[in-house]
């Protein structure tokens, strides 16, 4: 299956609400966040990994430099690399949404 911009972009609001929805019940949505970004199947599969690096906007960088990616190249290969950087765009992406769905509840409210 290839990601298309369209694709990306409501997953990345998919994810974000799911977040939203979690620190309603009490959960923290940055974990719920990143929980479902680690194991999302755009970050483990290195085919997806490779197309959401196309469509982001954004990128944790702390999350790639604490990542060392040297070492994620000699474990994992090209595979790992893509899926480290995909993770990073694709939460930061997804904390971007988190936080425009926040202030748009905050003016609603």
């Amino acid at each position: 299956m290839e990601l298309n911009e369209a694709m990306y972009w409501d997953e990345v609001d998919r994810l974000a609400r799911e977040a939203l929805a979690a620190e309603h019940d009490g959960r923290d949505a940055e974990d719920a966040l990143m929980e479902a970004v680690d194991a999302h199947r755009w970050v483990v599969y290195a085919h997806y990994a490779l197309q959401v690096m196309i469509f982001c906007e954004n990128c944790d960088d702390d999350l790639v430099t604490s990542a060392d990616l040297s070492a994620v190249w000699r474990e994992g290969g090209l595979a790992g690399v893509a899926s480290t950087i995909a993770a990073a765009c694709l939460l930061a992406d997804a904390r971007d949404r988190l936080a425009q769905l926040r202030e748009r509840q905050a003016v609603d409210a």
